[in-house]
């Protein structure tokens, strides 16, 4: 309640309204230039497929090796935040909260280098 005691209700509604703005302006253009994007790459892979049929074995490996990549880093962050924040989470008896959500991160990262040890294999 000290919240509301000290902060006036019309600077909180302006703060959120202000927010709500920024959203409702930003986000629709933001949504449309990813949408520009996607359809420009759609179109680059079009033209290598009609050009070169065979430059897609390469970008599917690539693609692939990228999902590895990026589902690798959130395994890192969360065991770097853990290890800074080690003795908080002993002291709130965390432990198998932090080890769920690690074992939940690890799943995803390991079922994306799953499949691209297959395509390594397989190839």
């Amino acid at each position: 309640m000290r919240f509301f005691d000290t902060n006036p209700s019309g600077r909180i509604l302006n703060r959120f309204s202000k927010d709500m703005g920024i959203v409702d302006e930003i986000l629709p253009r933001m949504y449309l230039d990813s949408i520009q994007v996607m359809m420009v790459m759609a179109g680059i892979l079009v033209m290598v497929a009609i050009v070169n049929p065979f430059m897609l074995l390469t970008t599917a490996v690539c693609g692939v090796l990228m999902v590895e990549g990026v589902t690798r880093s959130p395994v890192f962050s969360h065991v770097s935040a853990s290890m800074a924040g080690l003795t908080t989470v002993r002291a709130c008896g965390a432990q198998a909260m932090l080890r769920t959500h690690f074992d939940a991160k690890q799943d995803v990262h390991t079922a994306a280098w799953s499949v691209t040890c297959r395509i390594r294999y397989t190839y």
